[in-house]
């Protein structure tokens, strides 16, 4: 009996071990954004002088709009998975962050590939959104507080607490206000939506250009009794 009871004990502290020891994960949604008309103004277009071929060819570039958005933060670049999924380690202990969604942004280096800080390139679009982790002081509920912030003077981003989106802002649609959330050392940050028209496949070529200063991000698959567990190698 005491044989088992020890067996026992040393299940539950290895559980909770590997609980303690496991990386806490950052990760977040692209969704496909809810357009109202859509059917009635794709019909239009298909009834124009070659329409249709042209919806083809659109829909042949880019058939999962979701998919393949490049995003960026602290040193690790992620692709949009075929659900919209962005997933990186968490590296910060405070849950504040700059959301930033741009189609070009150039790198500060200090000495060789580490990067001091990103600057967005004059001329081109940006927005800017400050995202922070907060608890309602009546309720104890934790919620996401989403507000847009103006660009910087100087075009310096943050390469630590920035999370950049590469993409053309008018493609990208970021709800504002306050997001509930549940309080874990997994942030999941709120759903950020995709509008028709993004080019993912340029934003990619683009991608390639800065591809040297970024680690990518390798998954590991740990198969369950019901389902698979994804974990993070770096």
């Amino acid at each position: 009996m005491k044989q088992i009871h020890t067996i026992f004990f040393v299940s539950i502290w290895l559980l909770i071990t590997q609980s303690i020891l496991a990386d806490p994960i950052l990760t977040f949604f692209f969704r496909n954004y809810p357009e109202i008309g859509l059917a009635q103004r794709t019909l239009e277009k298909l009834h124009r002088p070659h329409g249709i071929a042209k919806e083809h060819l659109r829909a042949l570039m880019n058939p999962n709009p979701i998919g393949g958005i490049f995003t960026t933060y602290y040193g690790f670049l992620d692709a949009s998975s075929k659900n919209g999924q962005i997933l990186f380690p968490r590296k910060q202990s405070k849950a504040s962050f700059q959301l930033v969604i741009s189609n070009k942004i150039t790198p500060i280096t200090m000495f060789k590939t580490t990067i001091s800080h990103w600057e967005l390139e004059p001329g081109t679009p940006a927005a800017i959104y400050n995202l922070e982790l907060k608890e309602d002081e009546n309720t104890k509920l934790s919620f996401w507080q989403m507000e847009a912030a103006p660009t910087p003077e100087n075009n310096r981003l943050d390469a630590i607490s920035s999370i950049v989106i590469i993409a053309k802002p008018h493609n990208i649609y970021v709800p504002t206000g306050i997001t509930l959330t549940k309080p874990s050392a997994n942030l999941i940050l709120p759903d950020i939506y995709v509008k028709k028209g993004i080019s993912s496949i340029r934003n990619s070529l683009y991608v390639l250009n800065l591809s040297l200063f970024f680690r990518p991000i390798d998954l590991l698959y740990k198969k369950e009794k019901t389902k698979y567990e994804v974990l993070i190698k770096e």
